[in-house]
């Protein structure tokens, strides 16, 4: 198969942090089935989202530019 690289792959870090999709949308509040759409770049993220990700896998605010934009 081919490989294709998801347009949030630098968000990749929360599975360093030790946490699977399902984990890092309850910790955030986002929906599982939201948090898949935006990580696959078919739906817009939010200001609230993007804060609260960056606060669970500790993305500072400063660079959170580099990960979702």
């Amino acid at each position: 198969g081919s490989f294709h690289q998801s347009p949030f792959w630098k968000l990749e870090r929360f599975r360093e942090c030790g946490l699977f999709d399902a984990e890092l949308a309850q910790a955030t509040g986002i929906a599982q089935s939201t948090l898949s759409r935006r990580m696959r770049g078919t739906m817009p993220w939010t200001s609230d989202e993007i804060a609260a990700v960056c606060r669970v896998v500790g993305i500072p605010r400063q660079v959170s530019g580099i990960s979702f934009f």
